[in-house]
């Protein structure tokens, strides 16, 4: 049989295609349906942000697959992991307005701090 090492890294390359091509046509009809300014370098940074967060999903499912004994247990556990992730990926303050207390929560939330960067250069200039 093969190692656990072996069969994990294979389950996770083998996603990379498909969420690619999902990120793919998902960037195909949101992008010009937001109306973002059309920019080579705007539009990849969007693309990889949205390819890292649909990874961070799909990596999750299957840990939390693997962890479990069943599928049902798994789906159980699921729902509130997913749940809290986007309760707190929409949760972006401003670093000017953001209180010292605050920044270690903001900092240790996995999809924010992948995704704030990448937003605030997009929304910095998308309406100009």
């Amino acid at each position: 049989m093969y190692s656990p090492w072996a069969y994990s890294f294979a389950q996770m390359v083998i996603e990379i295609p498909y969420v690619f091509i999902q990120v793919g046509l998902f960037m195909v009809i949101i992008y010009p349906a937001i109306g973002f300014y059309w920019s080579a370098y705007k539009f990849l940074w969007f693309f990889f942000t949205m390819f890292c967060t649909l990874l961070y999903f799909v990596y999750l499912g299957m840990l939390i697959v693997s962890l479990t004994p069943n599928v049902q247990v798994a789906s159980i556990l699921q729902s509130p992991c997913y749940a809290l992730l986007n309760l707190f990926s929409g949760f972006m303050v401003p670093s000017p307005v953001s209180v010292p207390s605050l920044l270690l929560t903001i900092n240790m939330e996995v999809i924010l701090s992948s995704v704030n960067p990448a937003a605030r250069y997009l929304f910095s200039r998308t309406f100009q």
